[in-house]
């Protein structure tokens, strides 16, 4: 378990350092940066996530096969290069198609900010930061770079046969699930709240919109047919190994409705959070999920 974490690990910390470097430096030379709601709300999700993913539990049987040994096993190396190539042209064409659209009048959707946040943002800025200014490239790159961070965590996480599958880390699952509906959500520009509160520019047109689109699907599904191309040719008996493992173990319908019901828990706290601006609701729902005799039993910690 320790040699797939720590092979696992490398390849996303790699890929990630690369992904963020140049769409870090694609921003700095337009004088362009990532709004401050923006990266506290990706990173909140992907928070969550990277912990689950660090804490995956091994499974109890020993597995039939040996995991690879080095992130310079082919199957390793292949896998991060072309995902690392995948993810770049990707990037490269998303930024390519925003500077030509660019006008500089782009419409900014109404900003939606709670309270507290508002004031946390204001107490904690410095007087010499630049403040954020929404830009059509800065929409673009935040959302191409954060459909990348989620893919790069979901291709590189293999679960079984040595690890629990991602169907069986819950947090880990929900957080990227939530990550993605909620990038594609923004991207297809269906809730003009949800854009407001990232601080997103209006797409110029819809075939602008979709070409955005487009680039988000084949970011997140290409590395991973590629990376399973690569882990088919070089590693069959592992791969073959590792779906029958996960569907040997995929939960039952009122497991996963279980799991779902749990989950809606927090959605629900979070709406009305930030319905009411209020810290204390938060408090309340903690109280309750870490001290109710009825969530404790939902949780299967109590009889």
């Amino acid at each position: 378990c320790t040699l797939v974490s720590s092979v696992q690990n490398q390849q996303i910390m790699s890929l990630n350092c690369m992904i963020t470097a140049y769409s870090l430096s694609a921003l700095a030379i337009d004088g362009v940066r990532f709004g401050e709601v923006q990266m506290i709300a990706t990173g909140m999700l992907l928070s969550v996530a990277g912990i689950a993913f660090t804490y995956a539990r091994p499974v109890e049987q020993l597995a039939p096969v040996q995991p690879l040994g080095s992130i310079f096993h082919p199957a390793v190396a292949l896998s991060t290069a072309g995902q690392l190539v995948i993810h770049l042209c990707a990037m490269v064409y998303a930024i390519r198609i925003a500077r030509d659209a660019a006008t500089g009048n782009e419409q900014v959707a109404e900003p939606y900010e709670p309270e507290f946040l508002t004031a946390f943002l204001a107490a904690s800025a410095s007087p010499a930061a630049k403040k954020f200014k929404p830009a059509l490239l800065n929409s673009v790159v935040f959302l191409v770079e954060t459909a990348q961070q989620v893919a790069v965590m979901a291709v590189n996480y293999k679960g079984r046969p040595f690890m629990l599958a991602s169907t069986e880390n819950a947090p880990m699952l929900f957080s990227l699930l939530a990550c993605g509906a909620g990038l594609f959500a923004a991207a297809s520009e269906r809730y003009p709240l949800l854009n407001g509160a990232l601080r997103l520019v209006a797409m110029p047109s819809e075939d602008f919109r979709n070409q955005i689109m487009l680039v988000l699907v084949v970011t997140v599904f290409g590395a991973f047919l590629w990376d399973r191309i690569v882990m088919l040719l070089f590693a069959p008996k592992l791969v073959a190994q590792g779906y029958k493992d996960a569907y040997t173990a995929l939960p039952t319908f009122g497991q996963l409705a279980h799991k779902l019901a749990l989950s809606s828990y927090w959605i629900v706290a979070m709406v009305a959070w930030g319905a009411t601006d209020s810290i204390f609701v938060m408090i309340a729902a903690w109280y309750f999920w870490a001290k109710n005799p009825i969530m404790r039993r939902a949780r299967g910690l109590e009889d």
